[in-house]
């Protein structure tokens, strides 16, 4: 960490090491899910299908809906550099040292920020809520 000045914002440990350690932890989930649930997937579906369907729709709404309060926060964050005028907002903690821009230069990067959450809001609402139905209706379009 460096010494803080009036246009650097030093990191904060502490978050760093909490957010790596979610993130591996999210990897470990996702791998166990993976190993142990795909060979009971595909048993499932060859014995009862619509229940694999089922299976299937409520996986893909854990997988993605929590990327929806993911996308509100990264939206909130770039709204209040915006509002704010500065990059990294005032109260921010950030994970490595950032320097702090002012003025155009911070809005510009909020306003990037709130176009990213809302895209990523919208791509896991279609995700865990419409893409779940879309693979139902292809798999039993034809029976």
């Amino acid at each position: 960490m460096s010494d803080p000045t009036p246009d650097l914002l030093p990191a904060d440990r502490r978050l760093r090491r909490r957010l790596a350690f979610g993130l591996l932890a999210l990897v470990v989930l996702a791998v166990l899910v993976l190993e142990l649930g795909a060979p009971w997937l595909v048993a499932k579906f060859q014995q009862d299908p619509r229940e694999a369907v089922r299976a299937l729709k409520l996986l893909m709404l854990a997988a993605f809906a929590p990327l929806i309060p993911v996308g509100v926060h990264v939206f909130s964050f770039g709204r209040r550099a915006v509002q704010a005028g500065r990059f990294p907002p005032p109260g921010a903690r950030v994970i490595v040292d950032t320097r702090i821009a002012q003025g155009p230069a911070a809005r510009r990067r909020g306003g990037l920020l709130m176009l990213i959450g809302l895209a990523l809001t919208g791509i896991a609402l279609f995700a865990a809520l419409v893409m779940p139905a879309l693979v139902e209706r292809s798999l039993f379009a034809a029976g």
